[in-house]
């Protein structure tokens, strides 16, 4: 299957400034940095644009995970994953830590892989030791080291000139049509299993309002992502549409039991006026939910309010015209709407693409539901 952009994969073991990079060569804050070990869980993709060359940049977890433990095995697991469906590896180094036993271990490593790499140093502030660090680094065998600073931007244009001279050129016969995807929503909530799935879309991002706390505005943006959302649906621009509303989630964080229901309320008539959008054009809607939280905000044993988020089991609603009146198979003649709910979240992808036709991968683990 043919790539609509060549693929650049940032790899390195935990705290380097992997994210940092990352933000810096996407020029916006979309990976989270923090100085704990293992902060990026799994892979975030952006686009990157440079002097009239565009690419898809990876951000992806720590490779000195010990191995053993279930969610740091994943990470590792995502970088190595990234790694391999990269058209060019950045290995970026810690320049104040000098070269570690982990790093000839990843350069090791990425000597077996195919795809041309370059050597980054990163945290680089201090000019007088350069001649120094190009020595050490020199050795992992992967060619002259690139230093930077990925916090002040130092070197950055010069590591994007060599990325664009590196990367294969795709010609337009090479890029085959795609579905044409919208993801509408706030930055750093929900599953990044969603960006991953939609690599190659366009993005629309709407602002949070800037208040000293999410009960202050219950409604958040949601009806500026509502109104985007109907407009594209009446421009039938699109073949699927993915929204996320953080409204009941992030108000609940709070405490704020009234602004909470209030924040509900306003999302279900947005959800609403999509719904019925959607099903005057013939479409189909699924809403699903990654974890619970509102439902819980209030302990009916002690009456103390949980903030946390919850671990009910989620639903999934389908709603589409085609499905009225149809009988489950294998349920003696049982309505679809009154199936005993079963699935995991792995399941809502599988069920898409049979709504809309298409082949399941076969490294999707989950079935359709219906």
């Amino acid at each position: 299957m043919s790539k609509k952009n060549p693929i650049v994969a940032i790899i390195g073991r935990t705290n380097v400034g992997k994210s940092s990079l990352f933000n810096r060569l996407v020029e916006r804050r979309k990976a989270i940095i923090s100085d704990l070990p293992a902060t990026t869980r799994d892979r975030n993709y952006s686009t990157v644009y440079w002097k009239g060359e565009k690419f898809t940049i990876i951000d992806s977890g720590g490779l000195d995970i010990k191995k053993g433990e279930a969610i740091e095995e994943d990470i590792r697991k995502q970088a190595e994953i990234a790694a391999q469906e990269a058209d060019l590896i950045l290995l970026l180094t810690d320049g104040k830590k000098t070269v570690t036993p982990k790093d000839k271990e990843i350069a090791r490593w990425l000597k077996k892989i195919k795809q041309p790499k370059i050597l980054v140093v990163n945290k680089v502030d201090n000019l007088k030791i350069r001649n120094r660090l190009e020595s050490d680094f020199f050795k992992l065998g992967l060619g002259k080291p690139f230093l930077i600073s990925a916090l002040n931007g130092s070197g950055s244009g010069d590591l994007l000139d060599e990325i664009a001279d590196k990367l294969p050129k795709f010609s337009s016969a090479d890029k085959e049509p795609d579905l044409r995807i919208a993801v509408v929503g706030k930055t750093n909530v929900g599953k990044s299993s969603f960006v991953n799935a939609l690599l190659g879309e366009e993005r629309v991002i709407v602002p949070s309002p800037q208040i000293p706390a999410y009960d202050a505005k219950p409604e958040m943006s949601a009806p500026e992502v509502a109104g985007r959302i109907i407009k594209d649906i009446d421009s039938d621009a699109y073949d699927f549409i993915v929204v996320n509303f953080a409204n009941p989630d992030m108000v609940a964080h709070t405490g704020n039991l009234k602004a909470t229901i209030k924040s509900i309320e306003i999302v279900d008539d947005l959800v609403g006026q999509i719904v019925n959008k959607t099903l005057a054009k013939g479409g189909v809607v699924l809403i699903t939910a990654d974890h619970g939280n509102a439902e819980d905000l209030v302990n009916l044993q002690t009456g103390g309010i949980v903030k946390e988020h919850s671990t009910n089991p989620v639903p999934l609603y389908i709603i589409g015209e085609q499905f009225a009146g149809k009988v489950a198979a294998g349920s003696a003649g049982k309505d679809l709407s009154d199936l005993t709910p079963a699935g995991v979240l792995a399941d809502v992808a599988p069920t898409i693409l049979k709504i809309m036709g298409l082949k399941r991968p076969d490294e999707m683990t989950g079935r359709p539901l219906i």
